[in-house]
């Protein structure tokens, strides 16, 4: 939920989530509109119903990365 917390443990939950969200918002607000935004990691699935639709999940993004790599060398 976007909500912020109502209670100390709820805060200390929320909190880090709604501000990696942010982050990555602010982040993205600079970005042509066509650009693509992906995200990858363990807090993925956290952080996805926090973000805007143009967020996209890109699960093994780095490793789909290196075989790219490997295929051109």
């Amino acid at each position: 939920s976007r909500a912020l917390g109502r209670d100390t443990e709820s805060c200390v939950r929320q909190g880090p989530l709604l501000q990696a969200a942010g982050a990555l918002e602010l982040i993205a607000a600079d970005q042509p509109a066509r650009a693509h935004c992906w995200l990858d990691g363990g807090d993925a699935a956290q952080l996805m119903p926090l973000l805007e639709a143009r967020w996209q999940r890109a699960p093994h993004c780095v490793l789909e990365g290196l075989r790219l790599l490997l295929q051109d060398s």
